[in-house]
């Protein structure tokens, strides 16, 4: 028969709250009345264990649970926190906690809020405590810069540490938005290609901090410009636009204002179209890359031709474009590397022989070494001032290949058209060409030969992306000991960029592969001795730990 029984109940994680109740029967149950007061008054999640206490036996504890407990209790309020005006002004708002009561104390109450379009951004604020005991916190919808329904959830932490959810609602609705806006151009000055975009009459109740005006002419809006709008004396906003922001580009203007609520939300506001055509100006637009766009806007008569040319040493840098015509504007690409570099350029357009206006523009010093510049022999790349060295991307064949015995570099040139040499450096590779003395690779001009995507080399050995030079001379991957991407000694791999091979020239699989796929059959090679690795200087070379088998450039293991 049952003697006793007694239950153990507690919240704290030592079991520092922890109080044993005896359980009074009821019919075939146990019942237990526990009291927060016997656990300090502590709010949250409890544990129970029962024992059993059999006559003349020892005590069993023969079950247990979990059970969740919160004394705290309080309303939710809220109001339009508008700094003492009248009326919905959806700037802040206060939220308020009144009756907040808790039997473990409260030492925090924090508000959790989102909005319900963007569940992702959850602000919390910590509640400040008025004089009468309510809690409360004011929360900025610039904090927020949405229009919708807003929830909070509060939380409130106990003299234990305990962290219990009181309450959750919906505490406001921002809906305002601008109201009574007109927009309006005018002001229009043909000669210099402005006009004005002037929005009247708007309002809103959070007030009006900014506004912005979107404007372009092209169908896919690529020359649209932002603009930012000045607030005039009247309460009206105004912004100039410029023609020279949309590329020069006129007729239909398409224009989309936006406010900035004094909420910080930003909404459409107005909108309209508006044909704007300028007299017929000259004009350079600079994209970068060693490149000029020039124009002239809505030209009177075409086809249109410009001469450029820069003021050092005269006009012996003049060179005639021709145009390509659009309803709006006659315009064309020119390139620097065509003029004496950096200084005043100036432009004149014509119809046959009639002038049509001019403009001038200034290049940097850093900007006439951008783009094609002819330095020394070579037909150099450079992109803002700086030398590129790898120039695959930029620019394709026929191409010509150098190989230096000496420098153990291989340098990769392409056919400049315009003098009918091999002059444009693209890249270079760091190579092993063979041991002087006995294995030297074979000097002169050859035709690169038949390719072999695996071939058996001297050793035997196997070399991948494989290019004959001539008889038994390849170009190909450092070749190892089977038809793997693991078959590499590694002492031969730290060998690249030495003379090391039998007569073969040995690159990376990478660059061997490059050379397979891209250097066509045919194409002339040069193979002598100089102690100049080449205008890009000789490139560094991956070394590998002695326990390693495969190239780290090798696109079958890397991808």
């Amino acid at each position: 028969p049952v003697q006793e029984v007694r239950m153990a109940v507690w919240s704290a994680a030592d079991q520092s709250n922890l109080y044993w109740y005896k359980a009074e029967k009821d019919g075939t149950d146990y019942v237990v009345h526990g009291n927060l007061a016997n656990h300090k008054n502590m709010s949250g999640k409890y544990t129970a264990h029962v024992y059993v206490y059999p006559a003349n036996a020892p005590s069993l504890c023969v079950s247990g649970g979990t059970m969740q407990f919160s004394d705290v209790k309080g309303e939710i309020s809220f109001k339009d926190n508008g700094e003492g005006t009248p009326g919905n002004e959806e700037k802040s708002y206060r939220l308020s906690i009144s009756k907040a009561v808790s039997g473990s104390g409260i030492t925090q109450l924090q508000f959790a809020v989102w909005n319900t379009s963007d569940t992702g951004t959850i602000r919390w604020y910590t509640a400040s405590q008025a004089t009468d005991g309510s809690f409360f916190v004011d929360v900025p919808i610039s904090d927020f810069k949405k229009l919708g329904q807003y929830v909070t959830h509060v939380y409130v932490t106990d003299n234990y540490g305990n962290k219990s959810f009181l309450d959750g609602k919906i505490i406001m609705n921002v809906t305002g938005t601008v109201t009574g806006a007109t927009v309006e151009t005018g002001n229009e000055n043909a000669g210099k290609g402005t006009f004005d975009i002037t929005v009247k009459g708007a309002s809103a109740p959070s007030g009006i901090d900014s506004m912005i005006f979107y404007a372009w002419t092209a169908a896919d809006q690529s020359d649209m410009h932002a603009y930012t709008a000045a607030l005039q004396g009247d309460g009206s906003f105004k912004a100039t636009a410029d023609i020279a922001n949309h590329g020069y580009n006129s007729g239909n203007f398409y224009i989309h204002t936006y406010a900035v609520m004094g909420n910080g939300i930003k909404v459409y506001t107005v909108g309209m179209e508006s044909v704007f055509t300028p007299a017929s100006i000259v004009f350079a637009v600079k994209p970068g890359d060693g490149t000029r766009y020039i124009g002239i806007t809505v030209p009177p008569v075409t086809p249109v031709k410009f001469a450029v040319w820069s003021e050092k040493n005269g006009q012996d840098d003049l060179v005639w474009y021709d145009s390509s015509v659009t309803p709006s504007k006659a315009e064309t690409a020119i390139s620097l590397i065509n003029h004496n570099g950096s200084g005043t350029y100036s432009v004149h357009a014509y119809s046959g022989s009639m002038y049509l206006g001019g403009t001038t523009f200034e290049v940097s010093e850093e900007e006439a070494r951008t783009g094609w510049r002819y330095e020394n022999g070579y037909k150099f790349y450079y992109k803002n001032g700086v030398l590129l060295t790898d120039l695959r991307s930029i620019i394709g064949g026929p191409y010509m290949i150098y190989i230096n015995r000496v420098t153990n570099t291989m340098n990769i040139y392409s056919y400049d058209y315009a003098t009918g040499q091999y002059i444009i450096p693209v890249v270079c590779f760091a190579c092993s060409c063979g041991i002087p003395g006995g294995y030297d690779t074979v000097a002169g001009l050859f035709s690169l030969g038949a390719k072999y995507r695996w071939k058996e080399l001297m050793g035997p050995s196997y070399g991948q992306y494989v290019c004959n030079i001539v008889a038994d001379y390849y170009i190909h991957s450092v070749a190892g000991y089977n038809m793997t991407s693991f078959n590499l000694d590694p002492y031969d791999y730290n060998m690249l960029g030495n003379n090391a091979s039998h007569g073969c020239v040995r690159l990376n699989v990478a660059n061997a592969k490059w050379v397979y796929e891209n250097v066509p059959s045919g194409s002339p090679i040069y193979i002598y001795d100089s102690y100049d690795p080449g205008p890009y200087g000789k490139p560094g070379t991956i070394k590998i730990p002695p326990t390693q088998n495969w190239d780290p450039t090798d696109p079958a293991i890397t991808g």
